[in-house]
């Protein structure tokens, strides 16, 4: 009798310690959901506010995604079809000799390409991984550098610019490098980038290529990007992965003051931020290039887009881009 008493004892002993185990392990379990649900709110508030920020505006580095994935499916597939049928009808009927285009969205990571690895020359694009390379260098120097001032003394460049900037740098006038760095983009001044490249070297310049894993203009003759590529420089600001969030909001700025409305600009509402940088080219045989790429801020649906041309009519050249660039914003503004 006594023997049966302590063996039910001893049920009733590990039946409440299975139940206690279950009760501190369910207690457990909920306090990590509970913490896991205050840091997700924690991380969703800092997200909004990253957005909402009125210093930090144009960046978001907390929405970075570096995934591959193409776009297949779903309405991005119909406007890229849109876009495609656009580009084939353009150059079966001789208006272009060549369109590429890049399209990714921003929030999710999805992209899209047509004749996305097509090399042309970038010529303008390249003043700003020349800005990204000079921002870089006032970070280390403890913003002093882009205070420097230098003395222009005559006209470098030759050869000619199509679009033509609204305003020039003055011989013998001292600039800031502040300023050199606004006119080469604003205006896409190639005297002032000259100037600019003058004062930063070879060595920052090739830095910021190979940090970002693209071969430099300096190692190669004749140098050629695709839309994919230079599409990271955009990146890089907008995650603000390589110059941090003052810079990066510094240089979307600036890019989004270019006084260049012929191309991806006119092809969005007026009220939509667009910072962005376009390039042209007149090769030896008389073939035109116009190049725009850069991000569009559509409401809180921002994506880049880069588009790279090659034809025989600049106007026809920033028409085409136009196009594409609507299509594109009509396409992600009406998404389910």
């Amino acid at each position: 009798m006594n023997g049966d008493s302590n063996t039910e004892e001893t049920r009733l002993r590990d039946k409440t310690k299975k139940i206690l185990l279950f009760i501190l392990g369910f207690s457990f379990a909920l306090t990590l959901i509970s913490i896991s649900s205050k840091l997700h709110e924690s991380n969703r508030y800092d997200r909004r506010n990253e957005k909402a920020t009125v210093r930090f505006p144009l960046v978001s580095p907390l929405l970075f995604c570096s995934t591959n994935e193409s776009i297949e499916n779903g309405i991005y597939s119909s406007f890229r079809f849109k876009v495609e049928h656009y580009v084939n009808n353009i150059m079966s009927n001789k208006k272009a000799n060549h369109v590429s285009v890049y399209y990714r969205d921003l929030n999710n990571g999805p992209w899209f390409g047509i004749n996305e690895d097509e090399g042309f020359t970038p010529s303008s694009l390249l003043k700003l991984p020349l800005l990204i390379s000079a921002l870089k260098e006032n970070e280390e120097v403890d913003n002093v550098f882009i205070n420097q001032t230098v003395k222009f003394e005559k006209k470098e460049f030759i050869g000619n610019q199509y679009f033509k900037p609204e305003i020039e740098l003055e011989p013998s006038k001292t600039y800031t490098v502040s300023e050199l760095l606004k006119r080469s983009i604003i205006y896409s001044d190639n005297e002032s980038a000259i100037l600019l490249y003058k004062i930063l070297g070879d060595t920052k310049l090739i830095e910021t290529y190979v940090n970002l894993g693209l071969i430099s203009p300096q190692s190669v003759s004749n140098f050629n990007m695709n839309v994919k590529e230079y599409s990271s420089f955009f990146r890089v600001l907008y995650n603000s992965s390589y110059i941090g969030k003052e810079s990066s909001e510094f240089a979307l700025e600036l890019l989004s003051e270019s006084k260049f409305e012929n191309g991806i600009r006119s092809g969005v509402p007026k009220d939509i931020i667009v910072s962005h940088k376009f390039g042209e080219q007149i090769n030896k045989d008389s073939v035109l290039q116009l190049h725009d790429c850069g991000i569009v801020y559509a409401t809180k649906k921002p994506y880049i887009l880069c588009v790279m041309t090659r034809g025989d009519n600049f106007n026809e050249l920033a028409d085409i881009i136009k196009n594409i660039s609507k299509i594109i914003y009509n396409g992600v503004v009406s998404e389910n």
